[in-house]
């Protein structure tokens, strides 16, 4: 009987309808879940101005990811466990305070071990959310659109996976204006490498061997930048030049040219520093360096570009667009300007989980016959279709480990959650570096297009709730559930293995769209399966697929490092791998069995 069939009946027998409660519940567990999503990944769109603020190294920002998702990845079962026993209007009511409280936190932090420590515990906070929230839909969604609304839940990840580079770009650029000059001076800390900006403002007037566009750009900009500079400044660009040269353990193979990429090892700061810096804030406070023509090959933020269009500046204003050009023309030299707001960034999204954590306390309760809003009929809707075993009652068994250590398709799943997640990690990892690094793309820019293949997920996320529920009713409940989680991988493989022709920014986000529409159309059927077989246990199940899926999102951030070798630019080595994750994942993916039950209690 579907829930149009029970709404008649209850009609016909009596006037009273049911209640709509579970919308109110299922909507809070959506919003729970898009809050999950844009704590997890402000620090991806900030991570330019995390590791110049901090001063890490691109290893230690890997290790800082994988923290996260290792400690996810550690804490699902032992999560789902919790909300089994404890009740899911509780728990999930500790997590999102312990999440949003470290998310907060890292507004506070100094360097890596502080920003290690508060990401596991961001991430260990963060681990009973989709498990909790999947044995709710289990209790208040009837069985016949479980896997539907278990993707709508889904889908507020997605949402808030989209929506957190726009709002981080935002808050970060709303909260440094340029309302005076010294808003876009330069500390002598603000120098990341001045020996090599130095070096490159000296070579400046020597002629390019292989002139590029961008690269005359960069030349007139440091030409530009060294007229503005004293004559007592212009003489320490020698010597600093030669003792960043001398510094080296291993002397350059050939003599350095305009335009070459930094010397292994940086110069310290010495007492010429603050005088360069001093230098460069005359400049930065001078006429503009460039205008909108002569820059157009630089990849100047967009708030520059809206400077040059509003024409007559006033002094802070053309302080900020001569900021903006030496960080676009020199990025690895000059700590950027945004830098300054991504602490608040933390501070605002952290308090909105506290509102959020009161919300799911008021609005929700563990099982329908609790909720004081929820009148007979609407109990009776909700069990309409669901095993007799479901549990509505809250009493608790223990956990058939047994079972579910000896489950070949529960194995199965996990194995293609490891693998898709090992590639579906660097869209949230790495992405916004790779734009950046090699096309180039200015912040707000790449904000934009690192949330493009988030916003394709929804899709995604949608038609796989109705694809495995659609199969399912057609071709049962095992080919309902394996064949969208396998093909769709075996779809983001080739996505993957086509970044391998090395395409251009845009192309790229296509291919990274479509990666991200397949992992989602696959999210839907997992959590049904979890829901199909767990029964009572569904939290722990999904938790249990869930760890072993954040167990190939911790290696992600570290895999991808490595393999981008000595230099970090071998993208091609983890482009393939990303792949060859999405085929393992694909072929795990298709031997999935939702007919074989781990609950004891569903066989009956």
């Amino acid at each position: 009987m579907s829930e149009q069939d029970v709404l008649r009946a209850q009609s016909a027998e009596s006037p009273t309808r049911p209640t709509h409660v579970r919308y109110y519940v299922l909507s809070t567990a959506f919003v729970a879940s898009v809050l999950l999503y844009l704590h997890r990944f402000t620090m991806t769109y900030a991570e330019q101005y995390v590791r110049e603020d901090l001063g890490l190294s691109v290893s230690q920002l890997s290790w800082c990811y994988s923290a996260f998702f290792f400690a996810y990845a550690l804490g699902q079962v032992p999560s789902g466990w919790l909300s089994s026993q404890y009740g899911s209007r509780i728990m999930l009511t500790i997590y999102i305070l312990v999440w949003s409280g470290f998310t907060a936190s890292m507004g506070v932090v100094t360097g890596f071990v502080g920003l290690f420590l508060v990401r596991a515990a961001a991430g260990l906070g963060q681990a009973g959310a989709y498990p909790t929230c999947a044995a709710v839909v289990g209790k208040w969604a009837p069985f016949s659109v479980r896997a539907f609304v278990s993707s709508v839940i889904a889908l507020g990840g997605r949402v808030g996976g989209a929506i957190a580079p726009k709002v981080t770009s935002f808050l970060i650029v709303a909260l440094v204006p340029c309302l005076l000059v010294e808003s876009s001076t330069m500390q002598p800390r603000d120098l990341l490498q001045p020996a090599y900006l130095a070096e490159q403002l000296d070579l400046s007037a020597a002629p390019l061997e292989k002139p590029s566009e961008e690269l005359l750009a960069q030349q007139l900009l440091a030409k530009k930048i060294r007229e503005g500079l004293s004559p007592e400044v212009q003489g320490t660009l020698p010597l600093l030049s030669e003792a960043y040269v001398q510094a080296q353990e291993t002397a350059p193979a050939k003599p350095r040219q305009f335009g070459d990429k930094p010397l292994p090892k940086p110069l310290p700061a010495n007492d010429e520093t603050e005088a360069f810096v001093k230098g460069l804030n005359a400049v930065i406070a001078g006429p503009i360096l460039l205008n909108e023509t002569d820059a157009k090959t630089l990849p100047v933020e967009r708030e520059g570009k809206r400077l040059w269009q509003a024409g007559d500046l006033s002094d802070p204003q053309r302080a900020r667009l001569n900021r903006l050009l030496l960080e676009a023309g020199f990025p690895s030299a000059v700590r950027k300007v945004y830098g300054g707001g991504w602490r608040q960034v933390m501070f605002i999204l952290g308090s909105l989980g506290m509102i959020a954590a009161v919300a799911w306390m008021f609005l929700v309760r563990n099982v329908p016959q609790e909720h004081p809003w929820v009148n007979r009929q609407e109990c009776e809707l909700i069990a309409v279709g669901q095993p007799v075993s479901s549990n509505t009652t809250g009493i608790r068994t223990k956990l058939p480990w047994g079972r579910m250590l000896s489950s070949v398709s529960l194995w199965n799943l996990s194995a293609s959650q490891l693998g898709t997640n090992i590639g579906w990690a660097f869209l949230v990892t790495w992405l916004p570096r790779y734009l950046r690094e090699v096309h180039h793309v200015p912040f707000e820019e790449r904000s934009m297009m690192a949330s493009v293949p988030l916003w394709v997920g929804w899709f995604g996320m949608l038609s796989g709730g109705w694809s495995t529920d659609r199969l399912t009713q057609a071709l049962g409940l095992r080919i309902g559930r394996s064949w969208p989680i396998g093909l769709s991988r075996f779809v983001g493989a080739a996505a993957f293995l086509a970044m391998l022709t090395h395409p251009n920014a845009w192309t790229a986000t296509i291919l990274f769209a479509v990666v991200a529409f397949t992992t989602d159309f696959g999210a839907s059927p997992m959590w049904a399966y979890s829901q199909d077989v767990g029964g009572q246990h569904t939290a722990a199940v999904l938790g249990w697929a869930n760890m072993w899926g954040n167990f190939g999102a911790a290696l992600s951030p570290l895999l991808v490092n490595y393999l981008l070798g000595e230099n970090q630019d071998n993208w091609d080595m983890a482009f393939a791998a990303c792949g060859i994750a999405f085929i393992v994942s694909g072929v795990a993916g298709m031997f999935i069995d939702a007919t074989k039950k781990i609950d004891p209690d569903e066989d009956l």
